[in-house]
């Protein structure tokens, strides 16, 4: 018997930032970003983040000398022109290296930031760049600042290699380059429990969202899967009561650390038809959180109907019988104890009379056939999936 494509052969190319998880790791930065060569870190954040004394305390305490300046000028929407203003905070404090704080917004425009510093361009010259080439780039030769991650939330976009920011008229363009990949990411739950309940419950999903799809990602292989599995025990596990029981929170946060490994390659994205569907159904009213928590039980039942080849480690992972109902049930457990919306019908998203649209725009993203061989994301199926959502 021949074995499955990606069991007994597969390639495995992934370079991850060093790791350091655990209670107080963050007093270890200091001497990350000394063995980086780091001499003066610019923080970079939002404004929330930044007036949080409880978390930016421990942070300033670590760097001492080493910290230049705080910039917390990042938003939401990952507006590029956050990126130009720590780019002119980075020149003026002499900064040689940076620290990301916070959410995936201001992980992402932090990326931004160290393309710029590579090579500036004025922000009309970036824009027509995006639009000509749909994303953001630094010359191949080029040498990225050094870089340092401190997640507060349970997003997962820490351990990536991609992102994308917005212009100041709405369009978007993404980042991809294996230099983005951080240099450091520090897990401390000390941080995360200084985060508002809302933020770290209404990023939860988005986490455990990649380590579902990398259960079923046709581009995974097994040590993604292995990592997935785990990832997926830790957070279906600890989520549930991680407001509550530090202890869960400790887990949680092992989790998401363990869901992210090795999904973002030069070779591409294990993230497919949920992740999507997050982007499709996001919008100022309706975080991806929230996206991801409407969508990812019916993205699955859809999927497994069409291919159950993810299902025995889907099953794995949540801890149940290696039936679909079993597994769609496992995801809504997660998503209802962090109280997150369960129907689109019930957010600020898009009318009954919009999911056509939804599902003609998710059938054109570029990851929502990221599915299994035999998933195939046809308008039809899309809206299928939609009609349960609503």
């Amino acid at each position: 018997m021949i074995a499955p494509a990606g069991v007994s052969e597969f390639d495995h190319v992934y370079t991850s930032a060093d790791l350091s998880v655990g209670r107080g790791a963050v007093a270890d930065l200091d001497k990350a970003l000394d063995q980086l060569g780091v001499d003066r870190a610019l923080v970079v954040c939002g404004s929330n983040t930044g007036a949080n004394d409880d978390l930016m305390e421990p942070i300033r305490a670590s760097l001492g000398t080493r910290l230049a300046e705080v910039y917390d000028g990042t938003t939401p929407d990952k507006d590029v022109m956050g990126a130009y203003g720590a780019l002119d905070r980075l020149r003026a404090a002499e900064a040689d290296g940076v620290v990301a704080v916070g959410g995936g917004s201001s992980l992402d425009v932090t990326k931004a930031t160290r393309l710029l510093a590579a090579e500036h361009r004025r922000p009309d010259k970036l824009q027509r760049e995006a639009e000509r080439t749909g994303s953001l780039s630094a010359p191949a030769d080029a040498t990225l600042l050094p870089a340092a991650v401190i997640p507060t939330t349970f997003a997962g976009a820490d351990l990536s290699i991609g992102g994308s920011v917005s212009f100041p008229d709405g369009a978007r363009a993404g980042m991809g380059d294996r230099r983005l990949m951080p240099d450091v990411a520090v897990y401390d739950p000390d941080l995360f429990e200084t985060t508002p309940d809302g933020a770290l419950v209404g990023s939860a999903m988005n986490g455990f969202d990649k380590g579902v799809e990398s259960c079923y990602a046709q581009n995974a292989n097994p040590v993604i899967h292995a990592t997935a599995i785990r990832g997926l025990r830790y957070l279906a596990d600890g989520l549930p009561e991680c407001l509550d029981d530090g202890a869960a929170l400790e887990r949680a946060v092992v989790g998401v650390v363990l869901v992210q490994y090795g999904i973002s390659r030069p070779h591409g994205t294990t993230l497919g038809p949920i992740h999507a569907f997050g982007h499709t159904l996001r919008s100022d009213a309706v975080q991806q959180g929230e996206a991801h928590a409407i969508a990812a039980p019916h993205v699955v039942n859809g999927i497994l109907r069409q291919d159950r080849s993810g299902l025995d480690r889907l099953a794995d992972g949540l801890g149940v019988a290696s039936d679909p109902a079993s597994v769609v049930e496992a995801i809504r457990r997660v998503r209802d104890s962090l109280g997150l919306p369960s129907r689109l019908r019930d957010v600020d998203g898009p009318s009954e009379d919009e999911l056509d649209t939804v599902a003609a725009a998710t059938a054109e993203d570029s990851i929502v056939g990221n599915g299994p061989p035999g998933f195939e994301p046809t308008v039809k199926a899309l809206r299928e999936m939609l009609d349960g959502m609503w």
